[in-house]
């Protein structure tokens, strides 16, 4: 178990007590701790959610390029009549 020093401006003071507030949670070496672990795991729900972003912009160009090839069968069979 080691012991950290950080040393702060006001501004981060306000900060951290704004974090500490926000997280519900008494000291400050908490609001650290939580925020860590909240870091982690948000940023690979971020990465998930954009790989999944990716999937459904490319199933969606996909399904519009399907629309514009049936349009343009239907354009041409309408001309043959």
């Amino acid at each position: 178990m080691g012991n950290y020093t950080i040393r702060t401006s006001e501004k981060d003071d306000a900060i951290i007590k704004d974090v500490q507030e926000y997280l519900g949670v008494s000291t400050v070496s908490k609001a650290f701790l939580v925020s860590i672990s909240k870091v982690k795991e948000q940023n690979e729900t971020i990465l998930k959610l954009q790989r999944e972003l990716a999937q459904e912009r490319k199933r969606s160009q996909s399904m519009s390029a399907g629309i514009a090839d049936f349009e343009v069968s239907m354009a041409r069979l309408f001309t043959l009549k």
